[in-house]
């Protein structure tokens, strides 16, 4: 018996208008974003300068801007399921420039943690959830493919604001420069606009009708119950537990290149030129992990933990550089294992929570991030003040990097047992529901309807 035509993959209709457009409006949220956030070591010696503060301290408002859009997750979600998408992206673009703006009139260091740090973080976080959660709801068969040009935007974030911060500062000064990236951040409010708050596909909608009384009845579950079951979701837990080791020290690279490359005699503009060289070869990379990843069934917690060791084994390297060109060569394999780790985080929380879930399990997963976040730059600077050279710095990021990848590469495994053990269910399942069905023709429908419409459901992304 012929399965329905719904229950085949739609590949070719994913990247249809609508589709490209998400793809797009992401791109630039990201851009703004990322590029932003992760070009604030350029700003951090200047400030030292002027307000006379540690390494430490200094690090500290890099992190929690990057802690809050990450820990303020839960808040982004509920915001983005009340108030819908196109309401959630103008509220964090007028958040974030406000706190932009505000960083221009600081009487002292410690009101940036106020200003940049807590509301330009909590900006960002609307931003850059609106930018995940659509994509990942929408795409399906090329969700990974999907996701990489979308995160191609923050890799252009990453090589153009480095540059134009870096010329900004000459130019205006680094107050001068923060009211700027205020009216950049205020792009979003465009973005917004263009946006409508149902991004589900018309002919996902339609199915929504049809779906069996047991799953409306999981649908309408409270809040606080969806809560529960994702900490009593086992791999749930371990996905974070593991991951946070990484995120410990994910910034740290970007916040070490200034300072080090800086003790070789390399010019502002050399530094700039490293984590922009990173920037590009993670535009390039991420495309190519999305297509390998979707044509291939790829094991994708393990690359993201062959990408952590990498990263720890590179920065390790940095004690050794002495030339501009090898600095070069290092920005380029930040910019590979760091865009590709980055990649594949959500892609992988899609599978472990499911779709239904997923705007809440992305809010409360980015609860551990951004507690390593927070905590990571903070005692990189403080191993750095106390031992007084960088080496043992280095040392830090490569024992926290493998732990962290030899970890995830462990997950895998379990993640593997997983999936197989509810494919094999659900297989019996559908398998029994078909023979009650339509008895006359067990061994066509058990054989093909059943397992037709297993393989549109089963996930496309992790260890399969």
């Amino acid at each position: 018996m012929m399965a329905d035509d719904n229950s085949k993959p739609r590949t070719k209709s994913e990247f249809n208008q609508y589709g490209c457009l998400l793809v797009g409006c992401s791109f630039i949220l990201r851009l703004i974003s990322n590029g932003i956030s992760q070009s604030v070591g350029l700003i951090i010696r200047e400030l030292i300068e002027e307000f006379h503060v540690g390494k430490s301290e200094a690090n500290g408002i890099g992190s929690v801007n990057t802690g809050l859009m990450l820990l303020s997750g839960p808040l982004a979600g509920l915001v983005e399921h009340k108030l819908g998408i196109r309401v959630t992206v103008v509220l964090g673009s007028l958040i974030s420039s406000v706190g932009l703006a505000c960083s221009m009139f600081v009487p002292s260091f410690h009101v940036l943690y106020v200003t940049y740090g807590a509301i330009t973080g909590f900006g960002f976080s609307l931003l850059s959830l609106s930018a995940m959660v659509p994509i990942n709801m929408y795409f399906n068969e090329r969700r990974t493919l999907a996701n990489a040009f979308s995160n191609i935007g923050g890799g252009v974030g990453t090589s153009v604001f480095p540059f134009l911060i870096a010329w900004l500062m000459e130019e205006y000064g680094w107050r001068g420069l923060y009211l700027i990236l205020a009216g950049i951040s205020l792009q979003g409010v465009a973005v917004g606009l263009i946006l409508k708050d149902n991004y589900r596909d018309p002919k996902k909608n339609a199915l929504l009708l049809q779906k069996t009384d047991h799953k409306k009845e999981e649908q309408e579950k409270s809040t606080l119950q969806k809560i529960k079951d994702l900490y009593t979701n086992k791999y749930f837990v371990l996905y974070g537990i593991m991951s946070f080791s990484v995120d410990m020290v994910i910034l740290v690279p970007f916040f070490m290149i200034p300072v080090i490359s800086a003790a070789i005699g390399l010019s502002p503009r050399q530094q700039a030129m490293i984590i922009t060289v990173a920037g590009i070869a993670s535009i390039f990379l991420r495309p190519t992990i999305g297509l390998v990843v979707d044509r291939m069934k790829a094991h994708t917690v393990t690359v993201m933990g062959v990408a952590a060791i990498i990263l720890g084994v590179s920065t390790l390297g940095l004690v050794y550089l002495q030339t501009y060109a090898a600095y070069l060569v290092y920005g380029c394999i930040l910019g590979m294992t760091h865009g590709a780790y980055l990649l594949l985080k959500p892609i992988v929380l899609v599978d472990i929570v499911g779709k239904d879930s997923y705007a809440l399990g992305l809010g409360f997963y980015r609860l551990f991030a951004g507690t390593a976040v927070i905590t990571g730059p903070p005692l990189a600077g403080w191993i750095m003040d106390i031992r007084g050279h960088f080496d043992w710095l280095c040392y830090y990021a490569l024992a926290v990097f493998t732990f962290g990848g030899c970890g995830l590469i462990i997950f895998n495994f379990f993640l593997k047992r997983r999936h197989t053990e509810r494919y094999e269910k659900e297989y019996i399942v559908v398998s029994q529901v078909d023979i009650t069905a339509k008895p006359t023709s067990v061994s066509l429908t058990t054989e093909g309807t059943a397992k037709t419409s297993l393989e549109t459901e089963k996930p496309s992304n992790t260890a399969l």
